[in-house]
């Protein structure tokens, strides 16, 4: 008796979770192809493309530095006392020390720009896809990234392109 009203109970759950999930609709969209869509992307991607350059000169310039430091450690140490020679090391090791904090600087610095350059495209495009999925009748919708396999009839990307004034591929 026990085991039937357990499996009366769990038949009833089981029902109500497939009648559930089958009012679901979800769909999926593609942020990347989204975000390079967007006419404001150009300019933001010229914004870091200059910041990106300008720390690739800073960190040249810094490079050039530190060569031109050991060249000159290298020609005149023959001729040096040895606290010259040992003051020269300690440049040149301080140097490369900055050289490679530099680097490893300027990669963090460069994340945390494209963040901030992208955010407001990002905002927008997470507005377009609200927008779209409410006009579409969608419960959810999931990245790209995330599926194995989808029907393209569920996929919004070139709908919110279009919402976001953009130019869409397909």
């Amino acid at each position: 008796m026990k085991n039937k009203l357990t499996f009366a109970l769990l038949f009833t759950v089981f029902l109500g979770l497939n009648a559930a999930f089958a009012q679901q609709k979800i769909a999926y969209a593609d942020q990347d192809s989204i975000l390079v869509s967007m006419p404001e992307f150009k300019g933001q991607q010229k914004i870091l493309e200059s910041y990106g350059k300008q720390l690739q000169a800073t960190l040249a310039d810094k490079e050039k530095q530190l060569q031109t430091k050991y060249g000159e450690f290298e020609a005149g140490a023959p001729n040096w006392i040895p606290e010259v020679v040992d003051e020269k090391r300690k440049e040149i090791s301080r140097l490369q020390q900055e050289y490679q904090d530099f680097q490893q600087n300027s990669q963090v610095n460069f994340g945390r720009k494209r963040e901030e350059v992208l955010a407001p495209l990002m905002v927008k495009i997470q507005e377009g896809i609200d927008t779209v999925a409410k006009e579409s009748g969608y419960n959810m919708v999931l990245p790209v990234t995330m599926l194995l396999y989808a029907d393209n009839a569920d996929d919004i990307t070139n709908k919110v392109i279009t919402k976001l004034g953009g130019t869409a591929g397909n």
